[in-house]
């Protein structure tokens, strides 16, 4: 055996030992290291470039990586989802506008009450109780005399108004209305949120429910596209509005105010009726030119509807198609006029005949034996006064006016503007 010298053994160790570390540096690197075990980490993978655009899978339209989702796939959820919000929401419409109206003459079990809704409309907007055979309505804010005035008149001059009654706060019922609607199960959360609004009310207004539609939108739409040719809906739209007139309720159809009308508060096709008003009321007028001006346009429209040129029917003819994409044609706008022609011969006739001053008289005992129990109110000129009184003058004098306008000479209008006057 052979002894190598001391200097070439070191050499050969010294190779050997590089020789292994490179191996050893060659294993490591074949071999994935693993992350801190401290933190448990990962390896992170690397993140697609943000710019590089994909294909979707669906509808092979091509998106930049960031996006995320494909934006016409993603519009196109959007527009199914809102689609399918309205259906639902449409289809629950439905099943309130098919509710039965409660007897309004009858007691009300108001612990039966299952679901309220809150309407928007007028002062606070009103509730609408369902009941296991039917629902009524709460108004949201403290009651109106020139409201229940305008309903008790209607009623007693036969032109169809929703019914209501008013509950102070030291009656029974009182206490049992604001339970009911507090404890009956909300159709939306907003219908809840507006549960303060009839504790704010001291006395209340029950209101008579009124199914069917309002006369506004494609419900109103395909209702009067249906229409028989003897329906009488114009007609008694015309007698409706001849009593706005009276009134000066302004806020349903143009005819003697300068707007673009609120047929929101028209209902139609209601088992109550074909045409039930909603949401009147008394509105006098105070001041001297403004009233005389009023009185002047009743004249001019009560004469029109005897034949005389003018263009306040257009107005009306103009909001109905504006509101429902119906358009009148000379039949209806007849019909029209006749409503509004009669319903004032019948109010002149009992002026005549004295009949008109006892239903005033009536009218107004009724409502001033409400007022007198009602919490007493002050206002900006002190505490609130009986206003029965000048719902009475105010209403004698347009009736007077309307009178004016029946005995009036029509002058015959020029050939040229005798046809379509009022566009019909």
């Amino acid at each position: 055996m052979s002894c190598l010298p001391v200097s070439d053994a070191g050499a050969s160790a010294n190779v050997s030992c590089r020789a292994l570390r490179k191996t050893a540096r060659a294993l490591c690197q074949r071999v994935e290291k693993p992350g801190p075990v401290w933190f448990g980490a990962q390896p992170v993978a690397k993140l697609p470039n943000q710019n590089t655009r994909v294909i979707c899978e669906k509808c092979s339209h091509s998106y930049l990586v960031r996006l995320q989702q494909c934006p016409r796939c993603a519009a196109e959820s959007r527009e199914v989802a809102k689609k399918k919000q309205a259906a639902a929401k449409e289809a629950q419409a439905v099943v309130w506008r098919r509710l039965a109206p409660l007897p309004f003459n009858e007691p009300v079990c108001w612990e039966k009450a299952l679901e309220m809704k809150w309407c928007h409309g007028g002062s606070g907007g009103v509730f609408v109780v369902k009941f296991p055979v039917g629902a009524i309505c709460v108004r949201g804010s403290n009651w109106n005399p020139g409201e229940l005035f305008a309903q008790r008149l209607s009623t007693a001059l036969g032109v169809r108004t929703a019914l209501q009654r008013v509950v102070h706060p030291e009656d029974n019922e009182s206490k049992a209305i604001r339970c009911a609607v507090q404890s009956a199960k909300p159709d939306t959360e907003d219908s809840r949120l507006r549960l303060g609004l009839i504790f704010k009310a001291e006395s209340l207004t029950v209101l008579q429910y009124v199914d069917g539609i309002v006369m506004m939108g494609m419900p109103a739409h395909e209702h009067l596209k249906q229409l028989s040719t003897g329906s009488p809906l114009w007609y008694q739209i015309g007698r409706l509005t001849g009593f706005d007139m009276l009134i000066n309720n302004f806020d349903r159809f143009p005819l003697v105010w300068s707007h673009c009308g609120n047929l929101g508060n028209v209902m139609i096709h209601s088992s109550l009726g074909a045409v039930t008003g909603i949401d009147q009321s008394v509105q006098v007028i105070t001041h001297p030119t403004g009233f005389a001006n009023y009185l002047s346009r009743v004249r001019q429209a009560v004469a029109e509807a005897r034949g005389a040129p003018g263009k306040a029917f257009g107005a009306i003819k103009t909001a109905v198609y504006n509101n429902t994409a119906i358009e009148l044609g000379s039949v209806e706008m007849g019909e029209l006029r006749t409503g509004v022609l009669d319903f004032m011969v019948e109010v002149v006739s009992l002026m005549e005949c004295g009949e008109f001053e006892g239903i005033l008289r009536s009218v107004s005992e009724d409502v001033s034996a409400v007022f007198t129990r009602a919490p007493v109110v002050l206002g900006e000129n002190g505490f609130e006064q009986d206003p029965t009184i000048r719902f009475i003058d105010f209403v004698r004098q347009v009736a007077a006016a309307a009178q004016d306008g029946l005995q009036s000479t029509i002058e015959q209008p020029a050939e040229e503007d005798a046809i379509g006057s009022d566009g019909a």
